[in-house]
This record gives structure tokens, C-alpha cells and sequence, in this order.
């Protein structure tokens, strides 16, 4: 169920809690304020990294750094300012690995549950 459905089940009384990712919230908050308006918060998880940007194929090091130098010009591009301000981003930094060592817990959670569903 994507993030609208999951709001309009909780509306329509459907469904009793839901959970939206807080970046996807704060998207619907700046875009469409009414519409969440309708629902609040009663809980938080801890703060873990967006998900990485992946690509289809090896990048090697040349590409890989170019990928992340367009990134990270992104904060200082004016051309883009009105885009940043849409999707509420200030900046890309490029994050360490262990970074995303929170997604291996989750995932080895994940699967020691996966019965349980």
C-alpha cells in the first residue's frame, strides 16, 4: 500500500495506525497540508540514512566519483534551488559505509521474524 492509501485507510477508519516514512510525511506536509491534516504522529522510530542511491551497473572509481561530485554541486546550484525547496533537500553528502550498517540489523531482523507475518 503506498503512503496516500495507507492515510486514507487510517481516515476511513479501515485500518487503526500506519506507517509513513517521516521524509514522505514531510513531502505531504510542504505539498498537500490539508490532506495530512487529517491524521498525527503517535510515534517515531530512530533516525536511519535514506536508502542509498544504487545503479544497474559497476561505475568503477571514475564514475563513481563524478556520481558523487554531481551530487554534492547539487547544494550550490542555483538553477536548482526551486527544485531543492520542493523536495525539501539542503544538500547530498556521501556517507560512509558503516553509515548503512542500521539496514543489515533491520534486515537480519527481518528475516528472524519472517514467520511471525
Amino acid at each position: 500500500m503506498h503512503v496516500r492509501g495507507m492515510i486514507e485507510a487510517i481516515t476511513a477508519r479501515r485500518v487503526d495506525v500506519g506507517a509513513v516514512d517521516s521524509y514522505v510525511c514531510d513531502l505531504l506536509r510542504l505539498h498537500d497540508p490539508q490532506f495530512m491534516a487529517q491524521v498525527k504522529c503517535i510515534g517515531t522510530t530512530s533516525a536511519v540514512p535514506i536508502p542509498p542511491v544504487v545503479a544497474t551497473a559497476e561505475l568503477g572509481a571514475a564514475g563513481l566519483a563524478a556520481l558523487q561530485q554531481a551530487f554534492l554541486a547539487v547544494a550550490a546550484a542555483p538553477e536548482l534551488a526551486q527544485a531543492r525547496a520542493a523536495l525539501l533537500l539542503d544538500r547530498f553528502i556521501v556517507p560512509a559505509p558503516a553509515d548503512y550498517a542500521v539496514f543489515h540489523a533491520i534486515h537480519a531482523s527481518s528475516e528472524r521474524y519472517a514467520g511471525v507475518w
